[in-house]
């Protein structure tokens, strides 16, 4: 085998090696750019703009959850004071009714009784009388 021969091969293989080694640095610089980092892609402008508005978002649901938190506090400041007093209403109100029935019953025996002069009598004169 003389020189020549020998480069020629020496050539052929050195081409070989530096085709394989570009499709393996192309290879392996797409698959770096693809790899899902964001950063090394135009994605990264959405990507931190989805950012920005996650962060405002999370904000607003504060603020609003702080409201919402006023509000009722609010409403729970004046209604009580209202229950309480309708609470109150009815109680004087059940009272008033149970002091009646005592009455409501005295009359009805009176009218099963035969009473009915003096009930007439009591409930043109009005309660002053008892």
């Amino acid at each position: 085998m003389n020189s020549a021969d020998f480069l020629t091969i020496l050539a052929a293989v050195l081409v070989v090696l530096i085709a394989a080694a570009t499709g393996i640095a192309t290879y392996l610089n797409s698959r770096h750019s693809a790899s899902g980092k964001v950063e090394t892609t135009e994605a990264a402008i959405l990507w931190q703009q989805s950012q920005d508005m996650r962060a405002m978002l999370l904000a607003q649901l504060g603020k609003t959850e702080e409201q919402r938190d006023r509000l009722i506090e609010g409403y729970t400041h004046q209604m009580l004071p209202m229950l309480e007093s309708i609470n109150s209403g009815l109680k004087d109100l059940t009272a008033a009714v149970a002091g009646n029935m005592g009455s409501v019953q005295r009359m009805s025996a009176r009218l099963e009784g035969g009473d009915r002069d003096e009930m007439a009598a009591q409930t043109q004169e009005g309660p002053e009388r008892r």
